[in-house]
């Protein structure tokens, strides 16, 4: 019979792997969902939901609709002019309140990191269009006497903000925008900016690869690269926000950070990065996780390797 101390780590165990299978599944609920691909210049850009395909057929001038995808009219040869038609467009769609916000931020539009961008454009189009952000988590964390880790840095979302309002991310967490030519220069601004890390600390930092996700809701769908950096630290050192986006820093042990993702209190993509970073440091165990090899496949999801209409 097992004792009461060994339920308890049951249940904890039972609620934690649910609770991965859950994050992953959210991540990832835009897969199965019929989409029409955008091309420019033959390289497809994004991937446009049913209910936002009609809204391109009305821009014939700047869209052209084939059979099963849609394409950028050609004549828009230039990154200066695909730029501008685009913002053009999506100006047009927040006047019309058919965008919903506009963020005034740019990002470049890349084929993948490290290709030429084909054009820059309101960060808030990305969504409605299907196209991917690229951008950058980085783990704060300490270690114990064991080499093993001990206690995790997390930022509180701040209460203003419309999207996961009060909910944990890692302790630095961005998108590249236009201003940063490589995800390095990314990480030394969102760092400073969110975590008062020096460019000293960034360049102490270990790049650990990247997960994908491809998430979807009522009207957007977000298709996602996510770079992700672990960066050991003193056991004395502090987070600073420096820009306003975080309210507050928590430090969690393993066990709490665990806790606090079965309770649902991260972002969702913050808490695949959790996931991953679980993974490689050996708390999430082929032995201890029946789901591994599911969750190793589920954070590396392209969503440009989706079936579309």
């Amino acid at each position: 019979m097992k004792s009461s101390a060994q339920e308890k780590i049951d249940i904890m165990a039972s609620s934690f792997s649910q609770a991965l299978l859950d994050t992953i599944t959210l991540c990832n609920n835009g897969r199965n969902t019929p989409l029409t691909p955008l091309f420019v210049q033959g390289i497809m850009i994004g991937l446009v939901p049913p209910t936002k395909v009609s809204i391109l057929e009305n821009y014939p001038d700047i869209f052209l609709k084939t059979k099963d995808s849609i394409i950028l009219n050609p004549k828009y040869q230039t990154y200066r002019q695909r730029s501008a038609i685009f913002t053009k467009f999506l100006k047009e769609l927040f006047g019309y309140s058919i965008l919903k916000e506009w963020r005034n931020e740019e990002l470049e539009v890349y084929p993948q990191i490290g290709a030429e961008s084909l054009l820059r454009t309101e960060r808030a189009g990305f969504s409605l269009l299907g196209m991917v952000t690229h951008g950058i988590h980085i783990n704060g964390y300490t270690l114990n006497s064991e080499n093993k880790v001990d206690k995790m840095w997390f930022g509180v979302r701040p209460a203003y903000k419309k999207s996961f309002p009060g909910k944990l991310d890692q302790m630095v967490a961005g998108v590249m925008c236009i201003h940063d030519s490589c995800m390095h220069e990314t990480a030394v601004r969102e760092g400073y900016e969110e975590a008062g890390l020096t460019y000293e600390d960034i360049c102490r930092s270990t790049p650990c690869g990247s997960v994908s996700y491809f998430y979807r809701d009522q009207n957007y769908v977000f298709p996602c690269v996510r770079y992700v950096l672990d960066l050991e630290l003193p056991s004395d050192f502090t987070p600073e926000n420096k820009d306003g986006d975080v309210e507050s820093f928590v430090l969690l042990s393993v066990t709490e950070a665990k806790q606090a993702l079965i309770d649902k209190k991260f972002r969702f993509s913050s808490a695949l990065v959790l996931i991953h970073f679980f993974i490689r440091h050996g708390v999430i165990t082929p032995d201890n996780e029946p789901r591994y090899n599911c969750l190793l496949t589920w954070m590396h999801m392209n969503p440009f390797c989706q079936t579309h209409n």
